[in-house]
């Protein structure tokens, strides 16, 4: 069974998605409806920030950070807050100088939107594109049921920090991208228990 053919057969979870994901929902679309790989698609249609965009929007942040006083030897974690600017986390040495460093520049908070919005949405796409692939494999409803509550609980952890990026060493990271890419994840336990292939889910995974 194809990728795009259990995304038909199972509309209740991707609704779910869709609904979790408000209004990222077009990488529910984009992973089960392309034959592509979504990231390549993604690129090639140029709706992805380059490496080298981060890169100099991370090294511009830091001389400016440090034009304004701020320290950037330790970890700075920004967010967009309940009024939709950019600023640094609470508790954060500076915050007052970061804020109005944000605040006084729409350019610069356009590129930190920019930034975190593709790894934000390349997270989204990754976990879908594994959802749905294993999802196609599942062979009862339990089985479905399971993949459903593991792959609802890794969006749900991915939302939780959705707007934050986090300034550490010279380069900007997402705390979403990471937590799909590194070992907090901790992939496939539940597909496993549930009695999907290890098979299945190294597809999946690569």
């Amino acid at each position: 069974m194809s990728s795009s053919a259990a995304a038909v057969e199972d509309p209740i979870n991707q609704r779910r998605l869709s609904a979790m994901l408000g209004d990222n929902s077009f990488a529910v679309r984009l992973a089960t409806a392309t034959k592509a790989p979504p990231l390549a698609v993604l690129r090639s249609a140029q709706m992805l920030v380059s490496p080298k965009e981060k890169h100099a929007f991370a090294a511009e942040l830091v001389g400016r950070l440090g034009a304004a006083g701020v320290d950037t030897s330790d970890a700075i974690a920004f967010e967009i807050g309940s009024r939709g600017h950019v600023q640094a986390r609470d508790g954060t040495p500076g915050k007052r100088r970061i804020d109005a460093l944000f605040a006084g520049d729409p350019v610069l908070e356009s590129t930190y939107r920019r930034i975190v919005n593709t790894e934000e949405l390349k997270a989204q796409v990754r976990e879908m594109s594994r959802y749905t692939l294993a999802n196609a494999s599942a062979r009862s409803k339990a089985e479905r049921d399971a993949l459903w509550r593991h792959y609802a609980a890794i969006f749900a952890s991915m939302l939780a920090v959705r707007g934050q990026l986090i300034l550490t060493e010279g380069t900007v990271e997402s705390p979403a991208f990471d937590f799909v890419s590194g070992p907090l994840r901790g992939p496939f336990d539940q597909m496993a228990a549930a009695g999907v292939s290890r098979r299945v889910a190294g597809e999946a995974i690569g």
